[in-house]
């Protein structure tokens, strides 16, 4: 579901400047798509992005995620 909404976003005319993904492959693939950095971990999200879209599958992925580094921010 997330690759298909940042698909549509880029297709909109929306940067897209990072996605990351538990699953490598899936990101770097996704990345190399949307012409985009593959984030190997959450703060490389936080700094490389404005606006964060995420889409998680349960409430104890969404604590993980905004406790694991999403909202810390750290130069790349």
């Amino acid at each position: 579901m997330g690759a298909n909404m940042a698909r549509r976003l880029k297709e909109c005319g929306f940067p897209i400047a990072a996605v990351f993904d538990l699953n490598t492959a899936t990101a770097q693939s996704l990345a190399a798509e949307l012409g985009c950095v593959a984030a190997d971990n959450l703060r490389t999200v936080t700094a490389l992005a404005e606006v964060i879209l995420t889409v998680v599958s349960d409430d104890r992925a969404m604590k993980k995620i905004f406790t694991g580094g999403l909202l810390t921010r750290e130069t790349v």
